[in-house]
């Protein structure tokens, strides 16, 4: 069993640095990998939104939490499992949003903008890992929630039979209601007027636990809504028969093809990929296909759309597939009807106001943490030698540029094919292998292919002249070249490429609230329909929160999420008023 496990991943990793080789080998996640199928291992995960209703327009915010366990441990957030899996799903079981988020000690927090092409109606959050698509869909998240489009018609009549809108919350069993959680809170403010208030946590300050706090227009019709939460558990009953098909992803998201030989559709043989995506930012891996043709590429902070390419290393001809990386199965969990009556018309387009104010004028910003993680550097660091063809005569043929410029490149010319040998600053010779050929981060198949670019279109040259390991690949040297427009400076690429969209994980947001002890944030209006939302860790028994009121009159509700880390939550709501 654990041998099939561990077939799925590459056989080694191997990484050079500084002119060494250093093996990394399984033994990074042979220990956790062992826990998960040789022995009981669960997740829970536990999604929540920040309210109950939304206008289209508006954002979803949400925090993800994902609670594991073996059978030698008690319960505690998850380090296994570093991407959660979160989607919009309308009444019918139809994704019609999705994103990731890169977990950071089992925890991660998101947003949706809703579109304007959805219509109204209720929706639900579904949240999981790649580990519990093992266990199929009742083992994920699902948080009900209303979306209401306001600029299509509703067609209100009055709901005479007093039915309910929208889906009703699980019963008790996932969490509890603590009544002492929020102290301090008084019955009223003025607008624009600070709020503070302690939150106990009622367990001291060594648990671990996190909190989730929302701060929102609340009206009487919202307590017909969903507590916007959601939990899901897997449970693995029979470890000795149980192989999963989806391996947990402990390092970063992993992208997955299955390749077949073109003319008969067979698996393809064991053979070497690369996933590379082009730009100012590239990033590139390798991986080598299993017995039944599937590659899995171990990613590491990727962030938002971009689009990769897929080469397969031989010079046969293949068909690559890639495979989804999010759940295609519909869940179980139903919604029932959305009504909605009259007795909504003016809410909805107070609140429909209160958006495209807020909108306008940005009474709050978003601040993406995205760029912390990505690194300009290339994958293989500082190259033994960087040529910047600015300082030198440029030539029009880019054979003039290699022999003129680059002496550690060698080139050789037979019949009507270039090839390249690299220099050997380990072993103090040249190469007997051609070496990895790049341009703006994307392999390329030939020499001939680097020969025909245009050289003003080349902004600088690495070479690495050195043998290079990353993942199963062994390469003799890097020569890389960089375009000043990141497109490849017109490379076309060979047949075995397919062009893929890979989402990447969501930049968790960092918020700046309205503080209105400063001038500067009193010069726009103040129409928010959330006044607050943030994650955390519980330090101290008690936790202090601030944050201000905004322009628009009308009661508010203050939520508390208490997630501790044996995946049980605690709950506790206020109201106040804002005058």
């Amino acid at each position: 069993m654990l041998r099939r496990f561990f077939n799925s991943w590459p056989q080694i990793l191997r990484h050079g640095i500084a002119g060494q080789t250093v093996f990394l080998g399984l033994m990074v996640f042979f220990i956790p990998a062992h826990r998960l199928v040789g022995q009981v291992y669960t997740e829970r995960i536990i999604c929540i939104a920040d309210r109950p209703f939304y206008l289209t327009g508006e954002n979803i915010r949400f925090a993800v939490f994902v609670v594991g366990q073996s059978s030698e441990k008690k319960p505690d957030f998850s380090n296994v499992s570093k991407i959660a899996y979160i989607e919009l799903m309308d009444s019918t079981g139809v994704a019609v949003m999705q994103t990731s988020l890169l977990l950071d000690e089992g925890e991660g927090n998101g947003e949706l903008l809703l579109p304007h092409r959805l219509t109204s109606g209720n929706y639900y959050l579904r949240a999981y890992t790649r580990w519990m698509r093992n266990f199929g869909t009742d083992a994920y998240a699902q948080a009900p929630l209303t979306v209401v489009n306001p600029f299509r018609n509703l067609g209100l009549q009055r709901n005479l039979n007093g039915q309910k809108s929208i889906m009703t919350s699980k019963g008790p069993d996932f969490f509890q209601v603590q009544e002492d959680m929020i102290t301090g809170l008084h019955d009223s403010y003025e607008r624009r007027a600070a709020v503070e208030v302690q939150l106990r946590s009622g367990v001291g300050n060594s648990d671990g636990s996190r909190w989730i706090i929302s701060v929102s227009r609340y009206e009487p019709f919202f307590n017909q809504l969903a507590m916007p939460l959601g939990v899901g558990s897997t449970n693995v009953i029979d470890t000795q028969t149980f192989i999963p098909d989806y391996l947990p992803e402990m390092q970063g998201m992993l992208v997955t093809a299955r390749a077949r030989y073109a003319e008969t559709g067979s698996s393809a043989d064991p053979a070497l990929f690369y996933l590379s995506a082009p730009g100012k930012t590239p990033l590139f891996f390798t991986g080598q296909s299993n017995r039944h043709g599937y590659v899995h590429f171990e990613t590491n902070h990727i962030y938002g759309q971009r689009q990769w390419i897929l080469q397969a290393i031989t010079d046969e001809a293949m068909k690559l597939e890639p495979i989804q990386l999010f759940c295609q199965l519909k869940s179980s969990f139903k919604s029932t009807p959305f009504l909605i009556d009259s007795t909504w018309s003016d809410l909805i387009l107070e609140f429909s106001r209160n958006m495209q104010v807020k909108n306008a004028y940005a009474a709050h910003s978003r601040i993406n943490k995205a760029q912390e993680f990505y690194d300009s550097i290339p994958f293989y660091g500082t190259p033994d030698h960087r040529y910047i063809l600015d300082e030198y005569t440029r030539f029009p043929v880019m054979e003039e540029v290699l022999r003129e410029y680059v002496p550690s490149v060698i080139v050789r010319k037979r019949r009507d094919e270039f090839y390249f040998r690299l220099t050997d600053y380990v072993d103090k010779g040249f190469f007997k292998e051609s070496p990895l050929m790049m341009v703006d981060g994307v392999p390329v198949g030939s020499a001939n292919q680097i020969m025909d670019i245009n050289p003003l279109r080349i902004r600088r040259i690495d070479v690495v002249n050195r043998r290079y390991f990353l993942g199963n690949a062994d390469f003799s040297g890097i020569l890389s070249l960089w375009s000043y427009e990141g497109d490849l400076a017109g490379v076309k690429l060979d047949a075995n490429v397919l062009q893929i969209d890979v989402p990447g994980n969501q930049p968790s947001p960092l918020y700046h609230w309205p503080d209105y002890t400063m001038p500067a944030e009193n010069s726009v209006p103040d129409l928010r329909n959330t006044l607050y939302w943030d994650c955390g860790e519980w330090k101290n028994e008690t936790e202090t929160l601030h944050f201000f009121t905004g322009d628009q009159k009308g009661m508010y509700k203050l939520s508390v999420w208490h997630v501790m880390s044996n995946g049980s939550v605690k709950y506790m709501e206020d109201f106040f008023v804002v005058r």
